[in-house]
């Protein structure tokens, strides 16, 4: 669970650049072939909602090999700082049509 979750979460810019941002494509191909939604706001719904994934699910395995390990703040707000930055670059990529639907 760790480790599916740690390849899903954006704690390094392999992660993101190989596996998040090319899922979040997909996915919001698909969202907006489904639903009348700009292709931006899908992108970084999407990219969005794989980061949180990857939290939850390194949190959930997390706690159960270490479960008096608290999490502490300092490693949120690096994991935030991260997400943001890597929104920053969607929203850019698919603002100016470098990044375009599948479909």
């Amino acid at each position: 669970m760790v480790t599916v979750g740690y390849v899903l979460s954006p704690l390094s810019w392999w992660n993101d650049a190989l596996i998040n941002i090319p899922l979040a494509w997909l996915m919001a191909s698909g969202m907006t072939r489904a639903a009348p939604l700009s292709f931006e706001a899908a992108m970084l719904i999407a990219y969005w909602f794989t980061n949180l994934a990857g939290f939850f699910l390194m949190y959930l395995g997390g706690k159960k090999l270490y479960p008096d390990r608290p999490w502490k703040l300092r490693d949120t707000l690096i994991f935030i700082a991260l997400s943001l930055v890597y929104t920053l670059a969607i929203y850019l990529l698919t603002h100016y049509h470098v990044v375009k639907p599948m479909f």
